[in-house]
């Protein structure tokens, strides 16, 4: 596992330059009686430091809360470690994920991994909504940290991503009969299968009272409200398709599927799943081993074939 954590305060910056990054408020009043700068944490992917703001950016003004997507001009302080920030700009719209904190991204390669198959997406618009889900840092903060089960399967940090990024490459992968378009939908409504673990689980992975209330199939379509009605106006199909694709995960429609594809999202979350409880299940077995039961089980034996 390639585990990302790492601090860069003393991270030299001579020259202004433009960033992207999340921030949060450390102090709600000037830091010193000769300036009225107020201070925040800054960080992303790649750096991590304390910044100093006009008093006109406080935080009073931001219309969110927690980590604040923003975009601005860090320069060194002259007499401390901190930083100069300046023309700061809360961001709405993401075409990338660089600017999540690191400290939100347990195994960076997951995000990685993710961006590289995103950007692979023909499709502008689509391209555009996957990133306005997790570019927000309340959902793409909590997507590549929190596992998808305590002890069942996908329990590691960063599982719910990898579970997701793997049901979307399978979707995809296994659809080559239908039309481009529609596998790109489908593997994007894969990857977003279950988003709604976000609105469930916290940062330090403390289950909120939600989990016992409400499925993650329902949050789905509030985690994802906001980005598809921006979809929506640009592909209008496409965002009634994402709909319908996960609908279908909640319940089975009597008067049949419209979109024959869907079958490929739950199929997928299957196999990954399963595969995924048959690894835990062998992974403190020997080599010569074939059959083993995931703990205590009695139903679920899982078969590992020999190479001929």
């Amino acid at each position: 596992m390639n585990q990302f954590n790492f601090d860069l305060d003393d991270f030299e910056m001579v020259t202004p330059t433009d960033v992207t990054g999340c921030i949060r408020t450390r102090k709600l009043y000037p830091v010193s009686t000769q300036e009225s700068s107020i201070c925040v944490s800054f960080a992303n992917l790649n750096l991590c430091c304390s910044v100093l703001l006009d008093v006109a950016d406080h935080s009073a003004y931001f219309d969110t809360v927690g980590d604040v997507p923003v975009s601005l001009t860090l320069v060194q302080h002259n007499n401390s470690d901190s930083y100069v920030g300046t023309n700061l700009k809360i961001l709405h719209r993401f075409n990338t994920l660089d600017h999540l904190p690191y400290t939100s991204v347990p195994v960076r390669e997951l995000l990685t991994s993710t961006q590289e198959w995103l950007d692979k997406c023909p499709y502008e618009t689509l391209r555009k909504f996957a990133y306005q889900v997790l570019g927000n840092p309340s959902i793409g903060g909590l997507f590549f940290s929190i596992p998808v089960s305590k002890d069942r399967h996908f329990s590691e940090p960063g599982g719910l991503a990898r579970h997701s990024l793997e049901v979307a490459q399978m979707v995809y992968g296994s659809t080559m009969c239908f039309a481009e378009h529609e596998r790109w939908l489908a593997a994007v409504a894969g990857l977003f299968h279950e988003i709604g673990r976000v609105y469930i689980n916290t940062a330090n992975d403390t289950p909120k009272a939600t989990a016992g209330l409400v499925s993650y199939e329902v949050l789905n379509f509030e985690v994802l409200g906001p980005a598809l009605q921006l979809f929506e106006k640009e592909w209008a199909d496409g965002a009634e398709a994402i709909r319908h694709m996960l609908e279908s995960l909640c319940k089975t429609r009597k008067n049949g599927p419209h979109l024959p594809i869907t079958f490929s999202i739950r199929s997928a979350d299957l196999m990954s799943m399963t595969n995924n409880q048959r690894h835990r299940a062998f992974q403190d077995k020997q080599p010569s081993e074939r059959f083993a039961r995931l703990g205590g089980s009695q139903s679920e034996v899982f078969w590992q074939l020999g190479e001929p």
